[in-house]
């Protein structure tokens, strides 16, 4: 079975928000390219084994070129819109997800060391293995 994060990395390539290994990664955020997608496994909450159903959570860092911020907002907000309410979708053999919701809004954190836009975007999901 995949990590969340690699489920939901699939979900955002299948709608075209990016491409995984190119400008949407999963675990750590690179040093380039600039304007890329990041999703990090963040926890979660205890599993219903009982149900096969687990309830993990991701963060979604977005980050952008150097004062692109509407921009990177947007792509922030594409971002939020398809993962937003996603449900009951056979993400592969092993596992549906039952739903993904956002545990909060997008949140602007600055810039980074070359001066690139960052956003994130938290969620919460609920899978069936």
């Amino acid at each position: 079975m995949n990590s969340p994060a690699v489920d939901i990395a699939t979900i955002l390539q299948t709608a075209g928000v990016g491409t995984i290994g190119t400008d949407l990664f999963v675990s750590g955020q690179p040093a380039d390219p600039n304007a890329c997608v990041t999703v990090i496994d963040t926890g979660g909450f205890p599993p219903e084994s009982n149900y096969r159903y687990d309830y993990p959570t991701v963060q979604v860092l977005i980050r952008g070129v150097k004062n692109t911020y509407i921009t990177t907002y947007a792509v922030a907000e594409s971002v939020k819109t398809t993962l937003n309410g996603y449900a009951n979708t056979e993400v592969d053999s092993e596992v549906t997800m039952v739903g993904v919701w956002a545990m909060g809004d997008i949140m602007a954190l600055g810039t980074d060391e070359r001066e690139r836009p960052l956003f994130s975007v938290n969620f919460r999901m609920q899978r069936q293995t």
